[in-house]
């Protein structure tokens, strides 16, 4: 017996080595797709000994992530295994734990290939989601090299004209890239698309009829979405000059240039992209014109230009992803134009208008040099309010700065009065402060989802002027608060989405010169509906009707009445008086596969247009003049001829009607006709053609006609090192000698003008594309900062 106790005992001793022994270490294992570095939920993953027996196993969370726990008695090697669903079976090379192991095992498996059989799978590229189009962007072997902004030819509706986007004819075109941009213009957005690849490009919504979490201005949107997995970057050079502008000259002696980069990559855990874009742009222009006054006496003129522009636009965004339910964003934009410069020669040629004796000639030189600067600032706050409806609560602030300073001085020599000299100084800043907070989906069911949420914009403007020795202040003062609320319904086949946004307004303005002061001052209130419904008659074939009510709001070249110098004898002005102009417009689209054709009517008051004010034919004021009614029909469709061709063509036509009370009109209906379209000839794997071509007819607006003009560009890509470097070869000719002839007929004055100039240009680009660090997958913030464009 005590022989037994001992021995029992000895085990009790023995014991707590033995559960010591038997300690377990967890081991963290994370699967991962390994195109995209994408999370493998729900895959069963086993450790084996060497011989195959099973140790121990697990399963991956919605993150791809499963913790294993192994005995660290386990001493010798071990394999892990697993064959994820539509994965290829994976076994690891052997692998040892133990207790002080604290990384994570990070596996990345490839997907089965799929092999189909007499199958053809085909995604339709132009899909209709009740208030937008979607445009699915076509990738192949030339995307690598493509630029994002050279998509905008080939969408339904959109015309790229002289760099400026319109859709279905109108101008205004608000560019988002991932719902941002909203305090940035065309041309800035542009050149940043230029700086990423069309292969990083997902889809573009193409938004006729903006939901009403959009400020109430904003009449269009186009929404660039991209790829959210990042680890490649890019960098493009491009050189440009001016091809035979002028008879004779090649334009070798002008040439321009440019740089661009675009880098993704982590700091930790802050997922980051950096952009740059700097380049110098020359260029020269020559026109003539003839103008006839008060039918009293003529002149005729011509114009000699050259203009220089250098700018550096750095850019900056991070995200951090802070828990599972919240993440937060920070970016900052700067766009820097040091110098901009135009170096003008004027001759004039004065003549009686009865008999055209020669008067006078004067010889002027008008020189303008400019410098501007952005800064924008934004932090933005994405929270996971309910996960079982995924809605979201999403707060923002933006911050813009713009300064600019702007001088002119224009030297005169005349065959009568001698020499004489004129200036002109401007310095002009803007601040806009913006905040916003958004709810999505608080309110859903199976058939219905809702938006809403509350914004405040407030605008400050001062400007300063010295012009010909004389002092002149302006400062202005806005503020916008915004209520909204928006409500998506699926109804069977049909879809709708109604909308109501109330917006108060407060400004005031004060111009002072010679010691008098102009005052202006307005309170609103007004309310803009929007309603969209559509019917699914199929998978290719549905139907639209929508409704909305808009605003232009003036802009600061409409009520600042400092004079901006626009030649030796013509300044313009804006009015302290100028009020803001409505618009209602009704829209039906029909779209059948990649046809897409629209219907649209459009009424409007208030009309902003600058004329000569009464007994001073060389000063002109915006000013607003009447109503405008405009019925117009738009067709968009996309060819496919085997894989060596393809086009998109856009056709577009308005007619127009104007009315005011008491005042005259040059023409009170106008015509508009244009036809656009983007073509590829696919040579070889490695070589391709583009040609986009442009057609606009002869137009007559209240007071102007322009001539019909033709617009073109050829270019030839070429693959130098697959889905690496890229070569673009093109001769563009936006503007020829029929492009710029107008004739403009004012109740005091008539002006013929054309161009002698053309502006065609040659340039080469290169792109090169390579990996960056680590692949992440970017934020996804909803509604972060779209929907405010007040910025000037």
């Amino acid at each position: 017996m005590p022989a037994l106790y001992g021995i029992w005992m000895a085990f009790l001793l023995m014991l707590p080595a033995g559960v010591w022994a038997q300690q377990l270490c967890q081991v963290k294992i994370r699967l991962i797709h390994a195109n995209d570095s994408s999370a493998i939920p729900f895959a069963r993953i086993i450790i084996a000994d060497l011989n195959g027996k099973t140790v121990a196993s697990a399963v991956t969370d919605q993150q791809g992530v499963s913790m294993v726990n192994l005995a660290d008695t386990f001493s010798s090697k071990v394999r892990v295994q697993c064959k994820p669903l539509g994965f290829e079976a994976y076994t690891s090379a052997p692998l040892s734990f133990d207790r002080q192991m604290h990384d994570v095992v990070v596996l990345a498996l490839s997907r089965l290939p799929v092999q189909l059989a007499a199958v053809n799978i085909f995604q339709q590229q132009l899909t209709k989601d009740v208030d937008k189009l979607v445009y699915r962007v076509k990738q192949d072997q030339f995307s690598g090299g493509t630029g994002s902004a050279e998509l905008f030819t080939r969408l339904p509706g959109v015309t790229m004209v002289s760099g400026a986007v319109k859709l279905n004819g109108r101008s205004g075109v608000l560019i988002l890239i991932d719902g941002k941009g909203e305090f940035k213009s065309q041309s800035e957005q542009l050149a940043y698309l230029a700086t990423l690849s069309a292969d990083q490009v997902d889809k573009i919504e193409i938004m006729a009829f903006p939901s009403s979490r959009y400020d109430a201005s904003i009449s269009s949107v186009i929404n660039v979405i991209t790829r959210k997995e990042r680890s490649i970057a890019s960098i493009r050079a491009n050189y440009s000059q001016p091809l035979y502008m002028v008879t004779g000259d090649f334009g070798s002696s002008m040439p321009s240039g440019g740089m661009s980069a675009n880098l993704n990559f982590k700091i930790r855990k802050i997922k980051t992209t950096f952009v740059l874009n700097t380049g110098n742009q020359r260029g020269l222009e020559k026109s003539s014109g003839e103008n006839v006054v008060y039918d009293q006496f003529r002149f005729t003129s011509q114009r000699y230009a050259q203009t220089a522009a250098f700018r550096i636009a750095p850019g900056l965004s991070m995200d951090y992803d802070i828990n599972k339910r919240s993440s937060a964003g920070i970016e900052a934009d700067i766009s820097f134009t040091p110098s901009t410069i135009s170096n003008v020669s004027e001759h004039y040629t004065f003549s009686n208008y009865s008999n055209a004796a020669k008067d006078s000639v004067i010889t002027a030189e008008n020189r303008y040099r400019g410098e501007r600067k952005s800064i924008r600032t934004a932090a933005s706050y994405k929270y996971l309010l309910n996960e079982k409806k995924n809605s979201h609560l999403y707060a923002n602030f933006i911050y813009v700065h713009n300064p600019a300073v702007n001088a002119n001085s224009i030297a005169r020599v005349s065959d009568i009065n001698g020499a004489s000299f004129a200036g002109n100084y401007l310095r002009n800043t803007t601040s806009i402060y913006n905040g916003s907070v958004i709810l999505s989906d608080v309110l859903k069911a199976a058939w219905v989802s809702t938006e809403f949420g509350a914004k405040l914009n407030a605008l400050e403007n001062s400007t300063k002027q010295v012009l010909n020795g004389g002092n002149a202040d302006f400062h202005y003062r806005e503020r916008i608060g915004s209520l909204f609320f928006s409500a998506r319904w699926k109804l069977g086949k049909y879809q709708l989405i109604s909308g109501l946004r109330s917006e108060w307004v407060n400004a005031d303005a004060v111009f002072r010169q010679a010691g008098k002061d102009e005052t202006a001052e307005r309170n609103y209130f007004k309310v803009y509906p929007n309603l969209v419904i559509q019917h699914d008659f199929s998978s290719n074939l549905n139907a639209s009707l929508g409704y909305t009510k808009k605003i232009r709001r003036p802009l600061m070249g409409d009520i600042n009445p400092s004079q901006q110098v626009m030649s030796n004898f013509r300044t313009q002005s804006g009015n302290i008086g100028f009020v803001p102009a409505y618009f209602d417009r009704i829209e039906g689209q029909l779209t059948y596969k990649q046809l897409v054709v629209t219907l649209y009517y459009e009424s409007s008051s208030n009309r902003r247009v600058f004329i000569p004010e009464k007994d001073k034919p060389f000063e002109f004021k915006a000013a607003n003049v009447g109503q405008m009614k405009q019925y117009g029909i738009a067709a968009y469709q996309s060819f496919h001829i085997s894989k060596w061709f393809s086009s998109e063509v856009n056709v577009n036509y308005a007619y127009s009607t104007y009315h005011a009370p008491g005042l005259s009109y040059r023409f009170d209906n106008t015509n508009l006709f244009e036809i656009s379209s983007t073509n590829d000839f696919t040579i070889s794997d490695r070589t391709r053609i583009q040609a986009t071509i442009y057609y606009n007819a002869k137009m007559n607006l209240e007071y102007a006609t322009y001539g019909d003009y033709y617009s073109s560009s050829l270019t030839l890509k070429q693959i130098l090192l697959k889905n690496k470097l890229f070569l673009n070869l093109s001769v563009n000719d936006p503007a020829g000698i029929e492009k710029v002839r107008a004739s403009t007929f004012y109740p005091s004055q008539t002006d013929i003008s054309e161009a002698i100039s053309n502006n065609r240009t040659f340039s080469l680009q290169v792109v090169y594309n390579f990996p960056l660090g680590q692949k992440f997958r970017r934020q996804v913030y909803k509604n972060r900062t779209d929907g405010e464009i007040r910025d000037q």
